[in-house]
């Protein structure tokens, strides 16, 4: 559920059709694919197999104490104050800790699945190569953003 709040803010580009907003088709249709299954996750998760889904465990944190530091942090260190920059801002914070309630239910249960296992690693892969991908783009293009280093 997080992940959604977090993408969705991050490409309001796709609802807010600007001009100078258009990259490419590429990167337009990608993160519409992105946002369709990370949405579409999110609903086979909760919706189709909800009877599996457990609800106590989900409620031990509540997504709130996640986002509401993440929207003051957006609000407080941005680049500029427009709304994209500051959602933009928002879902780099917000996806820094966007994994907690994962860990803290792995550290509850005390035992992990395979497929739970899986998923934290592909997370962990997927921090790792978005941190190459800045490395990448400050060597090449010279481009730095504090925001981005800051959150990790």
């Amino acid at each position: 559920q997080i992940y959604v709040i977090v993408f969705v803010s991050r490409y309001l580009d796709l609802f807010v059709t600007l001009p100078h907003s258009f990259l490419s088709t590429y990167n337009y249709v990608m993160k519409l694919i992105f946002l369709a299954s990370s949405m579409g996750i999110v609903y086979i998760m909760m919706i189709r197999h909800g009877k599996h889904y457990d609800r106590v465990q989900e409620s031990s944190i509540k997504i709130w104490w996640l986002i509401a530091p993440a929207a003051v942090l957006a609000l407080v260190f941005h680049q500029k104050f427009t709304i994209r920059e500051l959602f933009w801002t928002f879902s780099i914070f917000l996806e820094a800790v966007a994994i907690v309630p994962q860990l803290m239910l792995l550290q509850r249960s005390g035992s992990v699945e395979n497929i739970t296992a899986d998923y934290v690693m592909c997370l962990g892969g997927y921090r790792a190569m978005y941190m190459l991908n800045w490395i990448y783009r400050f060597y090449t293009e010279g481009k730095t953003q504090w925001i981005v280093w800051a959150s990790g």
